[in-house]
């Protein structure tokens, strides 16, 4: 199994998410994107693999109007980021955050013109 494969199980199981879809990266991206439904909402997780270590931010899709990519993500004001030795680790300290980022979800209203 990968190590986006092992993030994405247990996090399924800890945000008892309805679905998580991985968006590979694409040209020179070097991170994976997470679409997690869970309810009615949909939140992107993208996950990086640093030389020591893993990290992700979490942010609710509806803050990433344009492209759901890691450039996007990345440079997007609304988000958390979490930091782990091993992706086991990294999984839980999304988990953590999750909360935070749903409270901060239902209050995000953008709109593109």
């Amino acid at each position: 199994m990968s190590w986006v494969e092992e993030v994405k199980e247990i996090l399924r199981e800890r945000l008892n998410a309805n679905r998580i879809r991985v968006i590979e990266p694409q040209g020179l991206e070097n991170c994976y994107i997470l679409v997690v439904e869970v309810g009615d909402d949909v939140f992107l997780i993208g996950l990086w693999r640093g030389e020591k270590t893993y990290y992700a931010k979490i942010s609710p899709a509806t803050s990433i109007p344009a492209r759901w990519d890691c450039r996007s993500l990345e440079y997007s004001p609304i988000g958390l980021y979490a930091f782990a030795e091993e992706p086991g680790k990294l999984a839980f300290r999304i988990n953590e955050k999750f909360s935070k980022i749903t409270s901060i979800s239902k209050h995000i209203n953008i709109t593109v013109e």
